[in-house]
């Protein structure tokens, strides 16, 4: 199956929404999809909503988070925005997701986190304020 981002930028523009970043990730992203794997899309959208009124609003499967909250998962190296700053595609960006990913690359060459077999390693003597 083949993504075209023209499609994905029609899209948004027919459900009314202008966002930061869209994000292909998942089996489609890394190449090891199956005929029945589904399509993941992370969408960063600027909004007042909370999360799960989002993710019924916008009209669309996808996950939908803000910027503050992608932020926030970042800051806490949680393993599913890890994943998806390792191995997602941009279909589209205002440059903020190209911003998060300089970042993530930055930590990776220091050693703050490490992609192993089942996640992430992060190794807590190089994250500022914290010592072993």
């Amino acid at each position: 199956m083949h993504l075209q981002k023209s499609k994905i930028k029609e899209f948004m523009r027919c459900l009314g929404i202008k966002p930061e970043s869209v994000i292909l990730f998942g089996s489609f992203a890394r190449g090891d999809y199956a005929e029945s794997s589904d399509i993941d899309i992370l969408v960063v959208l600027r909004s007042d909503l909370d999360w799960f009124d989002r993710q019924h609003e916008i009209g669309m499967d996808a996950l939908i988070y803000t910027p503050e909250e992608l932020q926030k998962m970042f800051a806490e190296n949680n393993g599913f925005i890890l994943d998806v700053l390792e191995d997602g595609i941009i279909l589209q960006d205002n440059g903020y997701w190209e911003a998060m990913k300089r970042e993530f690359l930055d930590r990776k060459r220091s050693g703050i986190i490490k992609k192993i077999e089942k996640g992430w390693k992060i190794s807590k003597g190089n994250l500022p304020g914290v010592t072993n």
